[in-house]
């Protein structure tokens, strides 16, 4: 018994590998593409259609591009050829027929076209929607009177009034896209978009999900638009960049499904995935000026469970070489505290402390006695920043106060008197 399971074994090994080899085999037994060629074309270049095909001539400096001939992949060449012929007005474009002909191990490929004339727009018409709309709407659609006639650029209006609408409010929109070609008009086309334009819509319930470890205000102080008032789609857009440029979300998506058209309202679920809470990072870098450096840096996104950002960064500079007295060269450490959502406004608090430890030598020629002196700082400031438009415009202010303590020797008090007082304040205020 054993001895017919094993050999039953031996024979399934042996067929397999006979179904492999013969499988890799079918790949080596398709013929190479020789050439080309297109005919009936006087638009577009042969080298222009043929660079819109998957399938290609085989040349011998580029031994490594596949030119096998697969008779699936011609028919989505052919499928891409009309479609340009089509984005560029020609309507009437098809493929007349095509020949696949081997010759010495080769395939040579003819295309045969017929090209008609091209249609451009002659009239943009859109309808339903008031004189003020109409013509903001009227500038952001790509068809416009002159151009090649694109069903696809229609079709891409059509979706771009909607969202152009939705930024409005006008969450019910219905926009029905369609072209005429009236004989009277040789070669040219009326098109026109119907809008229903609907009720605006607003806000009724908001709600947070996918967070875990930060509260539901993380959340809601991103999002702009509040219960009750009209929901508009690039206000969504907004919190939706608001929420990932604040750092605590890998991913965050709004959902809209709940539209609700007796009462002209709607549910939005603002879905979030969280990014860590804490974070530990650390450095060692060497360099001419600083030469060793060590840094390291621990912070927290929800500190003291209250959704803001809190870190303590720390750098130290080592002089390995002697030129100043001590092993460090310079020091910093800083703590900085992050608010969004400043008070409830859209302004964005950073509170901030700072230490600065800096001894300086100033290298002088012999026998000149080196100036040296030590700086220590510490520092406490407050930045404040809002953005506006479309977030990429910002306006922001900087307090900083600053106290100094100065440890000199003689040569250097003499070079800078400022060095001759023990400690002074500074102060800056920026915008």
């Amino acid at each position: 018994m054993k001895r017919r399971i094993a050999l039953a074994t031996v024979l399934l090994l042996v067929t397999g590998c006979g179904h492999a080899e013969n499988s890799l085999l079918l790949l080596d037994k398709l013929p190479d593409v020789k050439s080309i060629h297109i005919h009936g074309n006087s638009a577009f270049s042969e080298g222009t259609l043929k660079g819109l095909m998957v399938l290609a001539e085989g040349k011998w400096w580029n031994p490594f591009k596949d030119h096998k001939y697969r008779e699936a992949q011609l028919t989505t060449d052919l499928g891409a050829i009309t479609t340009f012929y089509y984005r560029h007005g020609y309507l009437r474009a098809q493929v007349l027929n095509y020949t696949v002909r081997e010759t010495k191990g080769k395939v040579v490929i003819d295309i045969t076209l017929s090209e008609g004339e091209p249609f451009t727009v002659k009239e943009v018409d859109i309808r339903g929607v008031p004189a003020d709309l109409h013509k903001e709407l009227e500038k952001e659609i790509g068809l416009k009177p002159g151009v090649p006639m694109d069903p696809y650029q229609m079709t891409a209006d059509r979706a771009l009034l909607i969202n152009l609408l939705a930024d409005k409010g006008y969450w019910e929109t219905k926009v029905n896209a369609g072209a005429q070609y009236p004989e009277t008009l040789k070669d040219q086309a009326l098109v026109f978009y119907d809008i229903t334009l609907g009720h605006r819509v607003k806000l009724h319930d908001l709600t947070v999900s996918g967070n875990v470890r930060l509260n539901d205000h993380a959340v809601r102080r991103e999002i702009s638009t509040k219960e009750g008032e009209i929901l508009e789609l690039k206000e969504l857009s907004k919190s939706q960049t608001r929420l990932l440029e604040s750092g605590y979300f890998y991913d965050a998506r709004w959902d809209t499904t709940g539209l609700d058209s007796v009462n002209h309202q709607v549910d939005v679920d603002f879905n979030v995935r969280e990014r860590p809470v804490h974070w530990l990072e650390g450095g060692v870098g060497l360099s001419s000026t600083s030469q060793l450096r060590l840094s390291g840096e621990w912070g927290t996104r929800n500190f003291f469970r209250t959704g803001t950002r809190f870190a303590i960064n720390s750098r130290t500079d080592f002089d390995i070489a002697g030129r100043v007295p001590g092993a460090i060269d310079e020091h910093r450490t800083d703590l900085v505290w992050n608010l969004r959502g400043l008070f409830g406004t859209p302004w964005e608090g950073q509170p901030n402390a700072f230490y600065r430890y800096d001894p300086q030598v100033t290298v002088v020629p012999p026998p000149l006695i080196p100036p040296s002196y030590t700086q220590q700082f510490i520092g406490i400031g407050f930045n404040a920043r809002r953005k506006f438009g479309d977030l990429r415009n910002q306006l922001v202010f900087s307090l900083e106060n600053q106290w100094v303590w100065n440890q000199a020797d003689s040569a250097a008090e003499a070079a800078d008197p400022q060095l001759a007082r023990e400690t002074y304040t500074q102060r800056l205020v920026s915008g």
